[in-house]
């Protein structure tokens, strides 16, 4: 009986070994699930934050164009703006030489005529 109570005690401690071994497994099993959830939750972020990247580099690229495009309007605007007072300028320049070159004239005029 002393063997076939031995064999109880090992069979027992075998069966606690195994429970604990399987709770064991289960407790490795959920916390290797969380891990793989996590590192998949992880690549989503990465992925999303990749695609807001190639989002402002859209909109970045966007506004440097749009920027480019102000500019020139811009440089447009300016000469458009120039133009009319360019004009003018022109105008009372032409003026006033007329009326310069008629004073001299007379001016010419009455030396000459004074002589």
């Amino acid at each position: 009986m002393n063997d076939e109570n031995h064999l109880n005690a090992i069979g027992e401690e075998l069966a606690a070994l195994k429970a604990r071994s399987e709770a064991d497994h289960k407790s490795y099993q959920r916390r290797l699930n969380a891990l793989e959830d996590a590192q998949h939750q992880q690549t989503r972020m990465l992925l999303d934050i990749q695609n807001i990247s190639n989002a402002q580099q859209n909109i970045l690229s966007t506004i440097n164009s749009i920027d480019g495009k102000v500019d020139k309007l811009g440089k447009r605007i300016d000469v458009i703006e120039r133009e009319p007072g360019d004009k003018w300028k022109k105008l009372a320049f032409e003026i006033v030489k007329y009326v310069v070159l008629a004073a001299v004239g007379v001016a010419v005029g009455y030396i000459i005529k004074g002589v």
